[in-house]
């Protein structure tokens, strides 16, 4: 049953309509956010659906599953994020700059990583032609594949999850009732 166009909602911002439809989807995924600090990067989400596991590296050409930053601050493979069984770990790949969480320095251990949480990828330093470059920091959301926010065992939240976070929640309500309605119901880009 097509509620019919006055009942949809068209998705103007792609980040929140990703964030709905990997909500919809029932799939892990993280939203990595630039730190003040950090060298620019646009914000991403990366969906664990057909990986759980992605590699965080320097690359002219991120891809959602690959790389994801062009900053010569990281190596090509700076570090590997891991999603199991509802919890998120990054591990340092032996880079040159470093990996940290909250300020401590990550090893080839894997380390748990929650919403709030900051991480940086490589640190501040100069080129040879003496211009500073930035490290990647992010400040992390991280959800499980249904949709549930996994907060730091016992630490009140350091950030809101969405400023949009009720606009996100209208959007799955009205899709999983879409779904409900037969073939062919969801997001749409162009309604």
């Amino acid at each position: 049953m097509d509620p019919g166009p006055s009942k949809r909602r068209k998705v103007q911002d792609p980040i929140l309509h990703a964030i709905a439809q990997a909500k919809f989807d029932r799939v892990a995924f993280v939203r990595l956010l630039a730190d003040s600090a950090s060298c620019t990067f646009e914000e991403k989400l990366v969906r664990f659906d057909q990986h759980h596991e992605i590699n965080i590296g320097r690359s002219s050409q991120p891809r959602h599953n690959n790389s994801l930053f062009d900053c010569a601050q990281l190596s090509a493979h700076h570090a590997t994020m891991k999603y199991n069984s509802g919890s998120f770990t990054i591990s340092d790949n032996n880079s040159r700059n470093g990996t940290y969480v909250n300020g401590e320095k990550v090893g080839a251990t894997p380390v748990d990583i929650f919403c709030g949480d900051k991480v940086k990828f490589g640190t501040r330093g100069y080129n040879k032609d003496m211009v500073l470059r930035q490290p990647i920091i992010c400040l992390i959301n991280v959800f499980d594949e249904n949709g549930n926010t996994i907060y730091r065992p016992n630490i009140a939240p350091k950030m809101p999850v969405h400023e949009d976070t009720e606009q996100i929640v209208e959007i799955v309500e009205e899709t999983e009732s879409l779904k409900i309605g037969g073939a062919g119901a969801g997001l749409t880009d162009n309604d």
